[in-house]
Protein backbone atom coordinates (compact mmCIF):
# COMPACT_ATOMS: atom_id res chain seq x y z
CA UNK A 1 0.00 0.00 0.00
CA UNK A 2 1.33 3.41 -0.93
CA UNK A 3 1.24 6.41 1.41
CA UNK A 4 -1.88 8.52 1.28
CA UNK A 5 -1.69 11.30 -1.32
CA UNK A 6 -3.69 14.46 -1.82
CA UNK A 7 -4.70 15.97 -5.12
CA UNK A 8 -7.76 18.09 -5.87
CA UNK A 9 -10.74 16.96 -3.82
CA UNK A 10 -9.40 13.50 -3.24
CA UNK A 11 -7.95 11.67 -0.28
CA UNK A 12 -6.22 8.98 -2.28
CA UNK A 13 -4.48 5.66 -1.80
CA UNK A 14 -3.75 2.68 -3.99
CA UNK A 15 -3.87 -0.99 -3.15
CA UNK A 16 -2.75 -3.95 -5.21
CA UNK A 17 -5.22 -6.84 -4.95
CA UNK A 18 -4.74 -10.39 -6.18
CA UNK A 19 -8.03 -11.99 -7.19
CA UNK A 20 -8.76 -15.55 -6.11
CA UNK A 21 -8.35 -16.98 -9.63
CA UNK A 22 -5.45 -14.75 -10.62
CA UNK A 23 -1.70 -14.95 -10.50
CA UNK A 24 1.22 -13.08 -12.00
CA UNK A 25 1.08 -13.47 -15.78
CA UNK A 26 3.15 -12.15 -18.67
CA UNK A 27 1.63 -10.80 -21.86
CA UNK A 28 2.80 -12.41 -25.09
CA UNK A 29 2.74 -11.08 -28.64
CA UNK A 30 1.65 -13.05 -31.70
CA UNK A 31 5.08 -14.71 -31.95
CA UNK A 32 4.90 -16.09 -28.42
CA UNK A 33 7.46 -13.61 -27.10
CA UNK A 34 7.01 -11.56 -23.97
CA UNK A 35 5.32 -8.29 -24.94
CA UNK A 36 7.49 -5.60 -23.33
CA UNK A 37 5.11 -2.83 -24.40
CA UNK A 38 2.47 -3.67 -21.78
CA UNK A 39 2.00 -0.63 -19.58
CA UNK A 40 3.55 -0.69 -16.06
CA UNK A 41 1.38 -0.03 -13.02
CA UNK A 42 3.00 3.33 -12.21
CA UNK A 43 1.87 4.67 -15.61
CA UNK A 44 -1.69 3.52 -14.97
CA UNK A 45 -1.52 5.21 -11.58
CA UNK A 46 -0.45 8.49 -13.17
CA UNK A 47 -3.19 8.18 -15.78
CA UNK A 48 -5.90 7.74 -13.11
CA UNK A 49 -4.56 10.62 -11.03
CA UNK A 50 -4.48 12.83 -14.12
CA UNK A 51 -7.96 11.74 -15.17
CA UNK A 52 -9.50 12.45 -11.75
CA UNK A 53 -7.73 15.80 -11.51
CA UNK A 54 -8.99 16.67 -15.00
CA UNK A 55 -12.52 15.74 -13.95
CA UNK A 56 -12.25 17.95 -10.86
CA UNK A 57 -11.08 20.93 -12.92
CA UNK A 58 -13.84 20.48 -15.49
CA UNK A 59 -16.61 19.99 -12.93
CA UNK A 60 -15.48 23.04 -10.94
CA UNK A 61 -16.32 25.24 -13.95
CA UNK A 62 -19.89 23.96 -14.21
CA UNK A 63 -22.92 25.66 -12.60
CA UNK A 64 -24.28 24.11 -9.42
CA UNK A 65 -27.52 22.87 -11.02
CA UNK A 66 -25.48 20.77 -13.46
CA UNK A 67 -22.97 19.52 -10.90
CA UNK A 68 -25.67 18.11 -8.66
CA UNK A 69 -27.09 15.84 -11.38
CA UNK A 70 -23.78 14.45 -12.68
CA UNK A 71 -23.01 10.77 -12.03
CA UNK A 72 -21.30 10.30 -8.69
CA UNK A 73 -17.99 9.27 -10.29
CA UNK A 74 -17.57 12.91 -11.32
CA UNK A 75 -18.30 14.48 -7.95
CA UNK A 76 -17.60 12.03 -5.10
CA UNK A 77 -14.84 9.83 -3.73
CA UNK A 78 -14.76 6.52 -5.56
CA UNK A 79 -13.72 2.90 -5.22
CA UNK A 80 -11.78 2.24 -8.42
CA UNK A 81 -10.70 -1.22 -9.60
CA UNK A 82 -8.07 -1.59 -12.33
CA UNK A 83 -8.02 -4.91 -14.18
CA UNK A 84 -4.57 -5.50 -15.65
CA UNK A 85 -5.37 -7.98 -18.39
CA UNK A 86 -2.87 -10.17 -20.22
CA UNK A 87 -4.79 -9.36 -23.42
CA UNK A 88 -3.02 -5.99 -23.73
CA UNK A 89 -6.05 -4.03 -22.58
CA UNK A 90 -6.68 -2.36 -19.23
CA UNK A 91 -10.10 -2.18 -17.63
CA UNK A 92 -10.94 0.64 -15.20
CA UNK A 93 -14.13 0.32 -13.15
CA UNK A 94 -15.67 2.98 -10.92
CA UNK A 95 -17.58 0.83 -8.45
CA UNK A 96 -19.22 3.52 -6.35
CA UNK A 97 -18.96 6.10 -3.60
CA UNK A 98 -16.22 5.44 -1.06
CA UNK A 99 -15.06 7.26 2.10
CA UNK A 100 -11.88 8.18 0.21
CA UNK A 101 -10.84 7.54 -3.36
CA UNK A 102 -9.10 4.16 -3.41
CA UNK A 103 -7.59 2.40 -6.41
CA UNK A 104 -7.16 -1.39 -6.31
CA UNK A 105 -5.16 -3.30 -8.91
CA UNK A 106 -6.15 -6.80 -9.95
CA UNK A 107 -3.98 -8.99 -12.16
CA UNK A 108 -6.68 -10.38 -14.42
CA UNK A 109 -6.02 -13.65 -16.23
CA UNK A 110 -9.37 -14.14 -17.99
CA UNK A 111 -10.93 -12.15 -20.87
CA UNK A 112 -11.62 -8.63 -19.68
CA UNK A 113 -15.41 -8.82 -19.98
CA UNK A 114 -15.41 -11.70 -17.46
CA UNK A 115 -14.64 -9.08 -14.78
CA UNK A 116 -18.10 -7.61 -15.38
CA UNK A 117 -20.09 -10.85 -15.57
CA UNK A 118 -21.83 -12.22 -12.48
CA UNK A 119 -20.57 -15.75 -11.81
CA UNK A 120 -22.92 -18.68 -12.44
CA UNK A 121 -22.50 -22.40 -13.07
CA UNK A 122 -22.64 -21.79 -16.84
CA UNK A 123 -19.25 -20.74 -18.19
CA UNK A 124 -19.38 -17.82 -20.66
CA UNK A 125 -17.62 -19.68 -23.47
CA UNK A 126 -20.01 -18.69 -26.25
CA UNK A 127 -19.95 -15.79 -28.70
CA UNK A 128 -20.14 -12.21 -27.35
CA UNK A 129 -23.49 -10.44 -27.36
CA UNK A 130 -21.89 -7.17 -28.49
CA UNK A 131 -19.44 -6.66 -31.34
CA UNK A 132 -16.83 -3.87 -31.41
CA UNK A 133 -14.87 -2.29 -34.23
CA UNK A 134 -11.58 -0.35 -34.08
CA UNK A 135 -11.80 3.37 -33.30
CA UNK A 136 -9.51 5.84 -35.06
CA UNK A 137 -8.34 9.28 -33.95
CA UNK A 138 -9.15 12.25 -36.17
CA UNK A 139 -5.47 13.24 -36.37
CA UNK A 140 -2.28 11.35 -35.41
CA UNK A 141 -1.39 13.90 -32.71
CA UNK A 142 -4.85 13.99 -31.12
CA UNK A 143 -4.61 13.45 -27.36
CA UNK A 144 -8.27 12.64 -26.87
CA UNK A 145 -9.11 8.97 -27.34
CA UNK A 146 -12.43 8.42 -29.14
CA UNK A 147 -14.97 6.51 -27.09
CA UNK A 148 -17.98 4.26 -27.58
CA UNK A 149 -20.30 4.47 -24.55
CA UNK A 150 -23.23 2.15 -23.90
CA UNK A 151 -25.31 3.98 -21.31
CA UNK A 152 -28.37 2.99 -19.28
CA UNK A 153 -31.03 5.03 -17.51
CA UNK A 154 -29.64 6.33 -14.18
CA UNK A 155 -33.18 6.65 -12.80
CA UNK A 156 -34.18 3.04 -13.42
CA UNK A 157 -32.86 -0.42 -14.25
CA UNK A 158 -31.41 -0.97 -17.73
CA UNK A 159 -30.84 -4.71 -17.90
CA UNK A 160 -28.62 -6.68 -20.28
CA UNK A 161 -29.89 -10.25 -19.95
CA UNK A 162 -27.29 -12.74 -21.19
CA UNK A 163 -28.75 -16.20 -21.70
CA UNK A 164 -26.94 -19.49 -22.10
CA UNK A 165 -23.17 -19.29 -22.33
CA UNK A 166 -23.02 -15.90 -24.04
CA UNK A 167 -20.16 -13.55 -23.30
CA UNK A 168 -20.73 -9.81 -23.10
CA UNK A 169 -18.12 -8.42 -25.49
CA UNK A 170 -14.58 -9.01 -26.71
CA UNK A 171 -12.68 -5.88 -25.66
CA UNK A 172 -9.46 -7.07 -27.30
CA UNK A 173 -10.01 -5.07 -30.50
CA UNK A 174 -6.89 -4.98 -32.69
CA UNK A 175 -5.51 -1.67 -33.96
CA UNK A 176 -8.01 0.43 -32.04
CA UNK A 177 -7.11 3.94 -30.88
CA UNK A 178 -10.11 4.39 -28.64
CA UNK A 179 -11.99 3.40 -25.49
CA UNK A 180 -15.03 1.18 -24.96
CA UNK A 181 -17.25 2.01 -21.98
CA UNK A 182 -20.45 0.98 -20.18
CA UNK A 183 -22.39 3.13 -17.73
CA UNK A 184 -25.45 2.58 -15.49
CA UNK A 185 -26.16 -0.93 -16.75
CA UNK A 186 -27.18 -4.13 -15.00
CA UNK A 187 -25.85 -7.40 -16.41
CA UNK A 188 -27.77 -10.58 -15.65
CA UNK A 189 -26.72 -14.18 -16.24
CA UNK A 190 -28.50 -17.46 -15.56
CA UNK A 191 -27.82 -20.61 -13.56
CA UNK A 192 -28.69 -24.06 -14.88
CA UNK A 193 -31.52 -24.14 -12.34
CA UNK A 194 -33.14 -21.07 -13.89
CA UNK A 195 -32.13 -18.68 -11.12
CA UNK A 196 -30.23 -15.56 -12.05
CA UNK A 197 -27.38 -13.37 -10.83
CA UNK A 198 -27.13 -9.63 -11.52
CA UNK A 199 -24.29 -7.11 -11.37
CA UNK A 200 -24.48 -3.32 -11.63
CA UNK A 201 -21.89 -1.54 -13.77
CA UNK A 202 -21.71 2.07 -12.62
CA UNK A 203 -18.92 2.90 -15.09
CA UNK A 204 -16.32 0.71 -16.79
CA UNK A 205 -14.00 1.40 -19.67
CA UNK A 206 -11.44 -0.68 -21.54
CA UNK A 207 -8.50 0.96 -23.27
CA UNK A 208 -5.25 -0.24 -24.86
CA UNK A 209 -2.45 -0.89 -22.37
CA UNK A 210 0.02 1.24 -24.32
CA UNK A 211 1.99 4.33 -23.37
CA UNK A 212 0.48 6.37 -26.20
CA UNK A 213 -2.95 5.70 -24.65
CA UNK A 214 -2.17 5.79 -20.93
CA UNK A 215 -0.33 8.98 -20.06
CA UNK A 216 -1.15 12.23 -18.18
CA UNK A 217 -1.86 14.28 -21.32
CA UNK A 218 -4.34 11.74 -22.66
CA UNK A 219 -5.90 11.44 -19.19
CA UNK A 220 -6.63 15.17 -19.06
CA UNK A 221 -8.09 15.22 -22.58
CA UNK A 222 -10.28 12.18 -21.88
CA UNK A 223 -11.51 13.66 -18.59
CA UNK A 224 -12.52 16.98 -20.14
CA UNK A 225 -14.32 15.21 -22.96
CA UNK A 226 -16.14 12.77 -20.66
CA UNK A 227 -17.48 15.54 -18.42
CA UNK A 228 -18.67 17.64 -21.35
CA UNK A 229 -20.17 14.60 -23.08
CA UNK A 230 -22.15 13.80 -19.93
CA UNK A 231 -23.35 17.40 -19.66
CA UNK A 232 -24.47 17.31 -23.32
CA UNK A 233 -26.29 14.02 -22.72
CA UNK A 234 -28.16 15.48 -19.74
CA UNK A 235 -29.14 18.63 -21.65
CA UNK A 236 -30.24 16.75 -24.77
CA UNK A 237 -32.20 13.96 -23.07
CA UNK A 238 -33.15 15.38 -19.66
CA UNK A 239 -32.05 12.04 -18.18
CA UNK A 240 -29.89 12.27 -15.06
CA UNK A 241 -29.56 10.85 -11.57
CA UNK A 242 -32.25 12.00 -9.11
CA UNK A 243 -31.57 15.18 -7.15
CA UNK A 244 -31.92 14.39 -3.46
CA UNK A 245 -33.44 17.65 -2.27
CA UNK A 246 -36.50 17.92 -0.03
CA UNK A 247 -37.86 20.88 1.83
CA UNK A 248 -39.21 19.20 4.95
CA UNK A 249 -37.81 16.41 7.10
CA UNK A 250 -41.08 14.55 6.74
CA UNK A 251 -40.73 14.56 2.96
CA UNK A 252 -37.28 12.98 3.22
CA UNK A 253 -38.70 10.14 5.30
CA UNK A 254 -41.65 9.61 2.97
CA UNK A 255 -39.46 9.58 -0.12
CA UNK A 256 -36.92 7.21 1.38
CA UNK A 257 -39.53 4.75 2.62
CA UNK A 258 -41.22 4.42 -0.76
CA UNK A 259 -38.49 2.16 -2.17
CA UNK A 260 -35.37 2.58 -0.04
CA UNK A 261 -33.80 -0.57 1.42
CA UNK A 262 -30.70 -0.41 3.62
CA UNK A 263 -28.16 -3.18 3.03
CA UNK A 264 -26.16 -4.10 6.13
CA UNK A 265 -23.27 -6.46 6.83
CA UNK A 266 -19.51 -6.71 6.79
CA UNK A 267 -18.31 -4.28 4.13
CA UNK A 268 -14.78 -5.52 3.44
CA UNK A 269 -13.13 -8.02 1.11
CA UNK A 270 -15.17 -11.01 -0.05
CA UNK A 271 -18.04 -10.03 2.24
CA UNK A 272 -18.29 -6.67 0.45
CA UNK A 273 -18.71 -8.45 -2.88
CA UNK A 274 -21.74 -10.25 -1.41
CA UNK A 275 -23.18 -6.93 -0.21
CA UNK A 276 -22.80 -5.43 -3.67
CA UNK A 277 -24.53 -8.38 -5.28
CA UNK A 278 -27.40 -8.14 -2.77
CA UNK A 279 -27.63 -4.42 -3.58
CA UNK A 280 -27.77 -5.15 -7.30
CA UNK A 281 -30.38 -7.91 -7.00
CA UNK A 282 -32.60 -5.61 -4.91
CA UNK A 283 -32.33 -2.89 -7.54
CA UNK A 284 -33.44 -5.33 -10.24
CA UNK A 285 -36.48 -6.08 -8.06
CA UNK A 286 -37.43 -2.39 -8.17
CA UNK A 287 -36.03 -1.09 -4.88
CA UNK A 288 -33.51 1.66 -4.24
CA UNK A 289 -30.90 -0.08 -2.07
CA UNK A 290 -28.10 1.79 -0.31
CA UNK A 291 -25.08 1.09 1.88
CA UNK A 292 -23.97 3.29 4.76
CA UNK A 293 -20.47 3.80 3.36
CA UNK A 294 -21.94 5.21 0.13
CA UNK A 295 -23.94 7.89 1.90
CA UNK A 296 -22.33 11.22 2.95
CA UNK A 297 -21.08 11.65 6.49
CA UNK A 298 -22.24 14.44 8.79
CA UNK A 299 -19.25 16.07 10.46
CA UNK A 300 -20.78 16.20 13.95
CA UNK A 301 -22.51 12.77 13.85
CA UNK A 302 -21.01 9.51 15.02
CA UNK A 303 -21.08 6.40 12.83
CA UNK A 304 -23.77 4.97 15.10
CA UNK A 305 -25.92 8.08 14.57
CA UNK A 306 -25.41 7.86 10.82
CA UNK A 307 -26.51 4.23 10.58
CA UNK A 308 -29.50 4.75 12.88
CA UNK A 309 -30.60 7.78 10.88
CA UNK A 310 -30.37 5.91 7.59
CA UNK A 311 -32.35 2.98 8.99
CA UNK A 312 -35.21 5.35 9.80
CA UNK A 313 -35.24 6.42 6.14
CA UNK A 314 -35.52 2.86 4.80
CA UNK A 315 -38.60 0.82 4.02
CA UNK A 316 -36.86 -2.18 5.57
CA UNK A 317 -33.32 -3.53 5.93
CA UNK A 318 -31.48 -6.55 4.53
CA UNK A 319 -28.47 -7.81 6.51
CA UNK A 320 -25.90 -10.31 5.23
CA UNK A 321 -25.01 -12.26 8.38
CA UNK A 322 -22.82 -15.17 7.25
CA UNK A 323 -19.60 -13.88 8.80
CA UNK A 324 -18.80 -11.84 11.90
CA UNK A 325 -18.62 -8.08 11.50
CA UNK A 326 -20.02 -4.77 12.65
CA UNK A 327 -23.55 -5.89 11.81
CA UNK A 328 -23.93 -7.29 15.33
CA UNK A 329 -24.34 -3.67 16.46
CA UNK A 330 -26.63 -2.86 13.52
CA UNK A 331 -28.76 -5.87 14.45
CA UNK A 332 -29.31 -4.28 17.85
CA UNK A 333 -30.39 -0.99 16.26
CA UNK A 334 -32.99 -2.81 14.13
CA UNK A 335 -34.24 -4.90 17.03
CA UNK A 336 -34.55 -2.00 19.46
CA UNK A 337 -36.20 0.40 16.98
CA UNK A 338 -38.56 -2.15 15.39
CA UNK A 339 -37.10 -2.02 11.88
CA UNK A 340 -38.21 -4.84 9.61
CA UNK A 341 -35.06 -6.87 9.05
CA UNK A 342 -34.24 -9.64 6.62
CA UNK A 343 -31.30 -11.71 7.89
CA UNK A 344 -29.57 -13.36 4.94
CA UNK A 345 -27.27 -16.24 5.80
CA UNK A 346 -25.39 -18.61 3.57
CA UNK A 347 -26.56 -22.15 4.15
CA UNK A 348 -25.08 -23.53 7.36
CA UNK A 349 -23.42 -20.25 8.37
CA UNK A 350 -24.09 -17.39 10.78
CA UNK A 351 -21.99 -14.64 12.35
CA UNK A 352 -22.46 -15.38 16.05
CA UNK A 353 -24.78 -17.25 18.41
CA UNK A 354 -25.45 -13.93 20.18
CA UNK A 355 -27.94 -12.84 17.48
CA UNK A 356 -29.03 -16.26 16.28
CA UNK A 357 -32.27 -16.68 18.26
CA UNK A 358 -34.19 -13.38 18.28
CA UNK A 359 -36.34 -14.32 15.29
CA UNK A 360 -37.40 -17.70 16.73
CA UNK A 361 -40.09 -16.44 19.13
CA UNK A 362 -39.58 -12.95 20.47
CA UNK A 363 -39.10 -10.64 17.49
CA UNK A 364 -41.63 -11.13 14.67
CA UNK A 365 -40.26 -8.31 12.50
CA UNK A 366 -36.93 -10.13 12.03
CA UNK A 367 -36.69 -13.23 9.86
CA UNK A 368 -33.85 -15.44 8.64
CA UNK A 369 -33.52 -16.53 5.01
CA UNK A 370 -30.80 -18.95 3.94
CA UNK A 371 -29.28 -18.83 0.47
CA UNK A 372 -26.47 -20.17 -1.66
CA UNK A 373 -24.59 -18.76 -4.65
CA UNK A 374 -27.15 -20.12 -7.13
CA UNK A 375 -30.44 -18.98 -5.58
CA UNK A 376 -29.84 -15.53 -4.07
CA UNK A 377 -32.26 -13.87 -6.52
CA UNK A 378 -35.17 -16.19 -5.69
CA UNK A 379 -34.46 -16.01 -1.93
CA UNK A 380 -34.50 -12.21 -2.11
CA UNK A 381 -37.87 -12.33 -3.88
CA UNK A 382 -39.23 -14.42 -0.99
CA UNK A 383 -37.62 -12.13 1.58
CA UNK A 384 -38.95 -8.92 0.06
CA UNK A 385 -42.43 -10.44 -0.25
CA UNK A 386 -42.33 -11.29 3.47
CA UNK A 387 -41.21 -7.73 4.23
CA UNK A 388 -43.98 -6.19 2.15
CA UNK A 389 -46.57 -8.50 3.72
CA UNK A 390 -45.36 -7.47 7.18
CA UNK A 391 -45.62 -3.80 6.19
CA UNK A 392 -49.22 -4.37 5.09
CA UNK A 393 -50.02 -6.00 8.42
CA UNK A 394 -48.59 -2.95 10.20
CA UNK A 395 -50.60 -0.57 8.03
CA UNK A 396 -53.86 -2.41 8.76
CA UNK A 397 -53.17 -2.65 12.49
CA UNK A 398 -52.10 0.99 12.85
CA UNK A 399 -55.15 2.24 10.93
CA UNK A 400 -57.41 0.38 13.31
CA UNK A 401 -55.51 1.53 16.38
CA UNK A 402 -54.87 5.21 15.59
CA UNK A 403 -58.09 7.09 14.70
CA UNK A 404 -56.18 9.84 12.85
CA UNK A 405 -54.42 7.46 10.44
CA UNK A 406 -55.59 7.72 6.84
CA UNK A 407 -56.02 4.88 4.31
CA UNK A 408 -52.80 3.86 2.52
CA UNK A 409 -51.41 6.52 0.24
CA UNK A 410 -48.49 6.64 -2.13
CA UNK A 411 -46.01 5.70 0.58
CA UNK A 412 -47.75 2.44 1.42
CA UNK A 413 -48.67 1.22 -2.04
CA UNK A 414 -46.15 -0.43 -4.31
Amino acid sequence: MTPTKRFGRLEYRSVTAHLALSHLVLAFNSKGEVDRSVIPQRDIQQYIEGYLAGVDNSVARLPQDIRQVLPDRFVAHQEVVVYKSRFRFVGIEYRGVHPQTEVRYAKWKEPLDFALLPRTDILPTGPPALSLKPLVKSTPNQRLMPRILLIGDPTGVSLLDLTGNSRLVNFNVPRTQGRYALQDLYIRRHFKSGNTASRFIRYFEALPAKRWAINPETATANAEYDVQDQVNFIKETGVHRPVKQYVRIGEVMVKGREKGVMVLGKDLGEARERLLRIRDELAVLGYEPFLAREEPDVSFASLEEKVKGLLHLARFAVMEDSVAGGQIAEFGYCKDDRHILVLLRQEGKHSTWMISDAHLVDVPYIRVFEYNETNLDSVLRQATKWSEDFLERRITAYQKHFPWRQPPGAIDAR
